[in-house]
């Protein structure tokens, strides 16, 4: 019936999910169009479709008017009519109002087989009415009622009720438990069987006069007036079937740890438990004590609390139950006890921290809070609940709001292992993938003159000395040229980002160091630009010699550096700057040239370049004065000064560093991860799901393709930070 109700458009909107029909596919997202079970308005979506459908296509004064809006139970019929004929019209009429709301019905039962004449067979409700033999064995269930066509009587399951009560509660299914166990376990219910219950005499029926002259009626049963333990004992023949009973279905597996009570699976977070809690103690109090009712729609601060305390109970009973029997007994826990140095005892059934605070004026809870285990899951749901009542607090202030109330074992480690997976913090500070370093592309191991193999790129932008004081300082930037092989660095001064500005760049490179075989760089279009000229160019001539390609990343991370100058220069000034840090950066130990510890000479980039070290000229040390006491030479040269400086005192340091061992990371289809924008903050960057991985040569994934609302993009494992595995619930909004 759900799927024959069409949702408004608007609505589908907001019913959508990510769905796909086996593991190599990509998820897609799907819109739900008709009315699906296990929303929770479909029950009424759907009777009130009904309804609707009575007031646009009414029949006027049909009695199938009337049954659709009064005898339907979402998809249940169950009417009839004085005799057959008027409930051959019903049918007929009721078919016809269904049809056309698109509700055709079927399963059609009846007392009389007259009434379900000309009806398919595949439209009836049992196999028995098919053949129109009404048997007495005959029955139809319906809405948990049984009904028996031939004798025209409902008939209700009272003894299934009965095992239910006989049983403790966690044998039954949760719907079933907590009523049970709210009510009636532990009470001495006994089972009378039919002959001696005087409420059968009106469900079964009897005649008027032998009803009147009922002694059972009247009196009841005669042992009822005996001693209990005389007392008719139960009927093996009231046992009904596993079925009937619905008993919880249960597995057993080989584990060491503790297995939860039941309760704490019905909720994932902590308020809504405690309100469920609070609640079946209320109506447990209502039963016992009828003329004191607690009526009120709201819980108040006791039952709260009250609930909250049975919980900790529980979970103490089910993770300390040695500790709790020790401090019954002897007022003190084991030596082997984790609990041990907390001074723990017991006050109404739960385990609170004695300590070292009895004599403080703070709350009776905060002197003594009460004892949990690190890893329950009610643990975690406190955890939870304190972490976001804090509005998302670290985890000292976490722990240290919890312990207001109670004491996790091993806090600190609950605390952390608890808001790892909180995914609102994460948001805040993403944690990127890390690999370790695969093989080096063959550009950067195999022999080749200098600057062979290029890798390109910008930094900047700089601002010039303006050619006159009234005019804006001229923006520039740095075209960075660095050999793959030899390490060695070329720099270019650049006017701007355009592709004229890099093309001429790229000819005084040319002119410097020769024509490299191939060029990389990151997909600015400044790049992108030259390589369409640059190969159109090639087109052209038809050349055989030497071609310059462009391997572009599929991702654009341009990084802009504001220039830290504290003098601007002119355009010669910065140009001689550019070359004589160039010189310096070429002149950079790549590794000792000999074993000879006296040899204090290193291997350069510049030993490449020209065959020995850059020697540069002499020059008095400048960077101890002001600079404005220099003229624009030495101003330049104080600057070259401190960049060699910071390079002795930064980058020559660093070197002693080694890198830590990092073992591969799991990567895997469908994990959700935030991409890594450099220019946005964490809270801006976009969710995305993996959707392919690409491993190298060694199995280790350092590039996938991700799927974005905007598109699909690759990208390396360092820009994507995996969300943490949501498999404890932290929050609503979390």
């Amino acid at each position: 019936m759900y799927r024959q109700v069409v949702h408004d458009a608007d609505d589908s909107l907001r019913l959508r999910i990510f769905f796909r029909f086996n593991e190599n596919e990509p998820i897609a997202v799907f819109e739900l169009l008709t009315l699906t079970y296990g929303l929770k308005p479909a029950s009424y979506l759907a009777t009130r479709a009904l309804q609707q459908l009575a007031v646009d296509e009414s029949l006027g004064n049909s009695p199938a008017t009337a049954a659709l809006k009064k005898d339907f139970y979402v998809d249940d019929y169950i009417g009839g009519a004085a005799n057959v004929e008027g409930a051959i019209v019903l049918r007929e009429d009721l078919t016809s109002l269904m049809a056309k709301g698109g509700f055709p019905i079927r399963k059609w039962c009846s007392n009389y087989s007259e009434v379900l004449a000309g009806i398919p067979k595949d439209q009836l409700g049992t196999h028995l009415t098919i053949t129109f033999d009404l048997s007495p064995d005959e029955k139809v269930k319906i809405l948990g009622i049984t009904w028996e066509p031939k004798a025209d009587q409902l008939r209700f399951l009272f003894n299934v009720h009965y095992n239910w009560l006989k049983a403790p509660p966690n044998t039954w299914k949760t719907f079933i438990a907590n009523r049970v166990s709210t009510t009636t376990y532990g009470n001495p219910w006994k089972h009378v069987v039919g002959k001696e219950n005087p409420a059968d005499l009106v469900s079964r029926g009897v005649q008027v006069d032998d009803f009147l002259q009922s002694k059972l009626w009247k009196n009841g049963p005669s042992w009822l007036k005996e001693s209990p333990s005389k007392w008719m004992t139960e009927s093996s023949e009231t046992t009904p079937t596993e079925v009937d009973l619905e008993p919880r279905l249960t597995t057993q597996a080989n584990i060491t740890s503790t297995k939860s009570n039941s309760i704490f699976s019905v909720r994932s977070t902590l308020l809504p438990l405690v309100r469920i809690v609070a609640w079946c103690f209320r109506f447990s109090s209502n039963c016992r004590k009828a003329d004191q009712r607690e009526t009120s729609a709201f819980l108040t601060v006791w039952e709260i609390n009250k609930a909250k305390l049975a919980l900790v109970r529980l979970v103490q009973e089910e993770t300390f139950p040695e500790d709790i029997k020790s401090l019954k007994k002897t007022y003190q826990v084991s030596s082997k006890s984790f609990l041990k140095l907390l001074g723990p005892f017991v006050d109404k059934e739960v385990i609170r921290v004695g300590g070292r605070l009895r004599h403080s004026l703070e709350d009776y809870s905060v002197r003594h809070p009460a004892v949990l285990p690190q890893s329950h899951v009610f643990t975690h749901m406190l955890i939870n609940f304190y972490h976001q009542k804090i509005h998302h607090g670290g985890h000292q202030a976490t722990l240290a709001v919890m312990r207001q109330e109670f004491w996790p074992i091993h806090g600190k480690r609950a605390v952390t292992s608890t808001l790892r997976k909180c995914q609102r913090c994460f948001r805040f500070n993403p944690k990127p993938t890390q690999q370790p370093m695969g093989q080096l592309p063959s550009a950067r191991v195999r022999p080749a003159r200098p600057f062979l193999k290029t890798g390109i790129d910008y930094c900047g932008p700089f601002y010039l000395k303006p050619y006159h004081r009234r005019a804006a300082p001229p923006k520039t930037y740095i075209a960075v040229f660095v050999c793959f092989t030899t390490k060695a660095i070329h720099l270019e001064l650049v006017m701007d980002l355009s592709t004229a500005g890099f093309i001429s760049a790229l000819r005084r490179f040319i002119g410097h160091h020769g024509r490299p075989h191939e060029i990389h760089s990151d997909n600015a279009t400044n790049f992108q630009g030259a390589k369409n000229e640059l190969h159109e160019l090639y087109e052209n001539l038809n050349s055989k010699q030497g071609q310059t390609t462009g391997s572009l990343e599929p991702n654009s991370h341009r990084r802009e550096s504001r220039g830290t100058l504290s003098t601007q220069l002119t355009h010669e000034n910065f140009c001689t700057l550019l070359v004589q840090i160039a010189a310096a950066l070429n002149s950079r130990p790549l590794s000792p040239l000999s074993d000879d510890p006296t040899d204090i000479n290193a291997l350069t980039p510049a030993h490449f370049l020209i065959g020995t070290s850059m020697n540069a000229v002499p020059d008095t040390d400048l960077t101890a004065i002001p600079s404005n006491r220099l003229i624009h030479y030495q101003q330049r040269q104080q600057m070259f000064q401190w960049y060699w400086k910071r390079w002795s005192q930064e980058y020559l340091t660093g070197l002693q560093q080694v890198s830590k061992y990092l073992r591969p990371s799991p990567i895997r289809v469908g994990t959700l991860v935030v991409l890594r924008e450099d220019n946005m903050p964490p809270l801006q960057w976009p969710l995305a799901r993996i959707t392919e991985i690409h491993p190298g040569d060694d199995g280790v994934v350092r590039v996938v393709t991700v799927r974005t609302a905007k598109g699909t993009y690759r990208r390396a494992v360092n820009r994507i930070c995996p969300l943490p595995d949501d498999t404890v619930d932290t929050n609503e909004d979390c």
